[in-house]
């Protein structure tokens, strides 16, 4: 196809074997020579030990640091730079011959090299007629290899190595692709590439012949880029053409028509760096440590306008099968969305493209497309700017991030800025990133285990915080941002990059769309604080087992009774999930499911590899269902424990230093004991089972353990349990115990008798036991009910 960047390979006379040799019985290579052998699609430099009659080379060369030594075939050998093989040469009058290898040559002389070593320049003219002809022959091969070939010596071109593609320089032209030189990292590497091993960047196209109607107009000429008119090209004189498209020969018209025009990448620029990023300090682990404990009244989330949207839905076709990475509610009259999708994989050719879906209008149209290793990250309708990542490798990891300017709707974008993706040496190397948009000109970004916010403007980076996995969640009024810390979140002052405030509720810390509640997630559920009332703290139960997208926004409805994040819905007085939502079979894969003041959106693919389509749809919620199942199921069947539940302590629990403990929670719990009770509470403190641990030297906690210290350690640990069941039901469990993974050590002191104090009989967590003031039934703690999203809209679904 025209735009796959696919170099036809152009033949030529020419072979690295005897292909100038007369008949005789000169063996083509021998002992002590230095040859190359093909391994995969590279060349190794060697050392011939033996030449075969069977057409084999016995061959020695360095592999991983030690000599090897293997026997190849002659085709998979070679001698370097063109050179030739061992052959004999005769003059015209067939008296004199010489065994030797062809070098070089140029207009007039032929350079060989000796059996003794010494190289002689000979006249073409002077030898054989069958030896000037194949000369003349090689000759002319090559001319027409050099004018014909889809590249050209100095050109900068892309290079795929494995999965990823490099800039790289052509060196040099070869019959099926080119020598060329390229980075890895902070080596400049020369290696070989095969035609459909490279590409011109930003899509465009080789070296060709172009052709008017008639025929009788030829240009060689190098695609750049097109229009809906004209096609622009470069000339070999490095000049630019614009050509009418409708005066080409049919057939390049045809390739121009079903080409795909590519969005051209920004031109690089440098960014000013923060001048922290990269550097893991004592501070990496601490950052926020110093700041207040959160509370209502450090901060406004203050509110933001949010899209409308009216109820319905459409199905559009996008061809190969594609994941979805972005959705953007952008609303207006249209109620557009900005949906973007790419092909998954590291060998993926199918463009990345943008659509705009238009909810009121009941369908898509297609907006600018990039090349197959971009992925788009966000959009801002506000800022008319779309930011994407160039990825590279097998898990598409960012090495450049991009800017281009569009209006919603708009078909094409221009190309605005491309900077690298600094190098970070904080808490992970996630490929994840999150973007974030403040003004005109500025954005947050989360990659590489940091949070980093640039100023477009200025192109420079006004600082970098770190961030363990790359969350960040910024408030409606943008003053402030959320990120991860390990086991706790930090809220960050936008303009500053200080932290403000820590909260240890859970390191997924999120702000209501509304700016009403703080919404924090952990193992234990979900958590809702007010920013608007001291002191209310509500508890919400778990999350929805089947959650999309449990780091989505969350929004207040409008009744202010009820909470979702497009994937599961609570209710605020009774502090409950009371709904989810999921896909209904696998018939549908949901990509994005979220929640806007009384709106759900729900966006998801189905369809086969070569031909799927992109399903959306817009509900409003609380719908029936779930109002109507808030109502029906009262205190009593919900709850299994709570204010006045009938419990006993099992039988086999004897230590009166757990009884006592039992007593006192289940007492301050409300709970009240009745020996025939099918609630049963077990508890132990005892010693385990032993445990066995290997322990590396790391110093200050950074960096790889070193393995040239290690230690295994066995521990017989000291665990506290509580248990309260139903049957075979486990309700509610608390429990201490183990050995540590890390342990920081003062010099001289004992690894072994460190860990030995996890052996240690305690009783502290019956000391502090606090049991819930209520737990949910099991049945009811994945909701009431499930509203499952199909092509044709909600289908409920009660708990039996």
């Amino acid at each position: 196809r025209f735009t796959a960047y696919v170099f036809a390979a152009v033949s030529m006379l020419y072979s690295t074997t005897a292909a100038l040799a007369q008949r005789n019985t000169v063996p083509p290579l021998r002992a002590g020579d230095q040859v190359e052998f093909k391994w995969g699609s590279s060349w190794t430099p060697a050392e011939v030990v033996e030449y075969f009659e069977t057409g084999h080379a016995s061959l020695q060369y360095d592999w991983g640091g030690s000599k090897k030594m293997s026997r190849y075939a002659l085709n998979d050998l070679r001698f370097p730079n063109d050179e030739g093989n061992w052959m004999l040469w005769g003059d015209a009058s067939g008296k004199f011959r010489i065994e030797a290898r062809f070098i070089s040559r140029d207009a007039t002389h032929v350079t060989l090299r000796k059996i003794d070593g010494t190289n002689v320049r000979v006249p073409i003219e002077q030898l054989s007629k069958p030896l000037q002809t194949e000369l003349a022959k090689r000759a002319n091969a090559v001319k027409k290899l050099r004018d014909e070939a889809p590249i050209r010596v100095g050109d900068k071109i892309e290079v795929k190595h494995f999965w990823t593609w490099y800039p790289a320089e052509v060196i040099s032209i070869l019959p099926t692709g080119a020598l060329v030189s390229y980075e890895d990292g902070s080596n400049l590497i020369e290696r070989e590439f095969k035609h459909t091993e490279m590409r011109y960047p930003n899509g465009e196209g080789p070296w060709r012949e172009w052709s008017d109607s008639t025929g009788k107009h030829k240009v060689f000429a190098r695609y750049i880029t097109h229009d809906d008119t004209h096609v622009e090209l470069l000339k070999e004189d490095k000049s630019v053409v614009r050509l009418e498209r409708s005066k080409l020969a049919a057939k390049i018209q045809s390739e121009l028509n079903s080409a795909t025009l590519f969005t051209r990448r920004p031109p690089e620029v440098e960014f000013e760096l923060a001048g922290n990023e990269g550097k893991a300090t004592s501070t990496w682990m601490n950052f926020g440590k110093g700041a207040p404990n959160f509370t209502p009244n450090l901060i406004s989330a203050g509110t933001a306008q949010l899209p409308q949207f009216s109820e319905g839905g459409f199905e559009f076709q996008i061809g190969m099968a594609s994941k979805i990475s972005l959705v953007e509610p952008i609303g207006g009259d249209q109620q557009l969305l900005a949906i973007g999708v790419h092909e998954p994989g590291s060998k993926g050719t199918t463009p990345t493209t943008l659509y705009w879906a238009s909810i009121k209008a009941g369908k898509a149209t297609l907006g600018p497309q990039f090349l197959a290793d971009e992925i788009l990250l966000a959009y801002s309708a506000a800022q008319q700017r779309l930011i994407t990542a160039e990825v590279r490798g097998t898990w598409s990891t960012p090495v450049r991030f991009c800017s281009y300017r569009l209006a919603p709707g708009d078909k094409t974008a221009i190309a605005e800025l491309k900077w690298s993706v600094p190098k970070t040496s904080f808490a992970t190397a996630s490929t994840t990133s999150k973007v974030a948009f403040l003004d005109d000109n500025r954005l947050l970004i989360s990659y590489g285990g940091a949070v980093g916010l640039w100023n477009l403007n200025a192109r420079r980076m006004e600082y970098v915080v770190p961030s363990s996995n790359n969350t960040m969640h910024l408030s409606p009024n943008e003053k402030f941002f959320t990120t991860d810390q390990f086991s706790r979140a930090v809220i960050v002052e936008t303009a500053t990059g200080k932290p403000v405030a820590m909260h240890r509720g859970g390191d997924d810390l999120s702000f209501s769309r509304d700016g009403k509640y703080l919404i924090s997630v952990s193992h234990s559920g979900l958590y809702a604080e007010s920013l608007t009332s001291e002191g209310e703290s509500l508890f919400l139960g778990s999350l929805p087992r089947s959650s999309q997208n449990q780091a989505s926004e969350f929004s207040l409805m409008s009744n202010q009774a009820w909470i979702s994040n497009g994937s599961g819905l609570w209710h605020l007085p009774r502090q409950i999930l009371a709904w989810t939502y999921t896909a209904a079979s696998t018939e549908l894969s949901l990509a994005y499911t979220s929640a806007i003041s009384d709106k759900l959106l729900a966006v998801g693919t189905r369809g086969t590899k070569e031909n799927a389509s992109i399903l959306l749809g817009v509900a409003k919620i609380p719908h029936s269902a779930p109002l109507s199942a808030i109502e029906t199921v009262k205190d009593d069947e919900l709850y299994v424990l709570k204010r006045g539940a009938k419990v006993r302590i099992d039988s086999s629990v004897q230590d009166l230093r757990l009884v006592d403990g039992i007593r006192r929670a289940a007492s301050e719990a409300g709970w009240e004991f009745e020996d025939s009770s099918d609630l049963v509470i077990t508890a132990s403190a005892k010693l385990g089972d032993p445990v066995t641990n290997t322990y590396e030297r790391s110093r200050f906690g950074f960096g790889q353990g070193n393995s040239d210290y290690q230690e295994s350690i066995t521990v017989q640990p000291w665990t506290q349990y509580v248990l309260v069941s139903q049957g075979v039901r486990q309700l509610w469990s608390d429990y201490r115990g183990g050995i540590p993974g890390m342990v920081m050590l003062q010099e001289n002191e004992s690894l072994q008798t460190e860990l030995n104090k996890a052996s240690q009989p305690r009783y502290d967590l019956f000391e502090t036991l606090k049991f819930p003031a209520r737990v949910i039934a099991p049945k009811y703690q994945s909701g009431l009910g499930t509203s499952r999203i199909t092509p044709n809209g909600l289908v409920d679904e009660l708990v039996d």
